[in-house]
C-alpha cells in the first residue's frame, strides 16, 4: 500500500510541476503580447498628444488680440492642428500654382535644349506651356 501512495504522489506532483510550468509559460507569452499592444499604442498617445500641444503653441506667434483663445475666451484643444494644416495646404496651393509653373517651364527649356532629347523624345501635349504654345500657333495661322 505505501508504494500505491508514492507512486500516486510522484504522479500528482509531476503533473502539478508540468501545471504549473504551462501557467507560467502562458502567463509570460500573454504579459509579453500584452506589452506589445498596450507600448506602441501608448507611444503613439503621447506622439499624438505632444504634436497637438506643439501645433497650439504654434498659435502664440500671433498678436495676443489675434490669438483664437482671446477672440472666443476660451481655449479650443486641436485648433492649433487646424490653423497648421490650412496653414500648409495654402502654401502647398501657392507653390504648386505659381512656382510649379515656372519649374516646369524651366525643365521644359532644359530639356529642349538638350541635343538628343529634343530629337528622341516627341513633345508632351500635356504640359502647360505646350499647350498654350499651340493654341497660339493655331489661332494665328486662321
Amino acid at each position: 500500500m505505501p508504494e500505491k501512495r508514492r507512486s500516486a504522489r510522484r504522479n500528482f506532483n509531476s503533473a502539478g510541476k508540468t501545471f504549473f510550468r504551462s501557467l507560467r509559460s502562458d502567463f509570460r507569452s500573454l504579459f509579453v503580447a500584452g506589452l506589445l499592444v498596450i507600448i506602441p499604442l501608448w507611444l503613439t498617445f503621447l506622439v499624438i498628444k505632444f504634436m497637438l500641444g506643439l501645433m497650439d503653441n504654434a498659435l502664440l506667434i500671433l498678436p495676443r488680440r489675434l490669438r483664437p483663445d482671446e477672440l472666443i475666451g476660451f481655449h479650443i484643444p486641436g485648433l492649433g492642428l487646424v490653423v497648421s494644416i490650412f496653414v500648409i495646404l495654402t502654401v502647398g496651393f501657392i507653390a504648386r500654382n505659381f512656382l510649379g509653373r515656372r519649374i516646369v517651364r524651366y525643365v521644359e527649356v532644359l530639356l529642349e535644349n538638350t541635343p538628343w532629347f529634343a530629337t528622341s523624345i516627341p513633345p508632351s501635349s500635356s504640359s502647360p506651356t505646350r499647350c498654350s504654345a499651340a493654341t497660339r500657333n493655331n489661332s494665328s495661322a486662321r
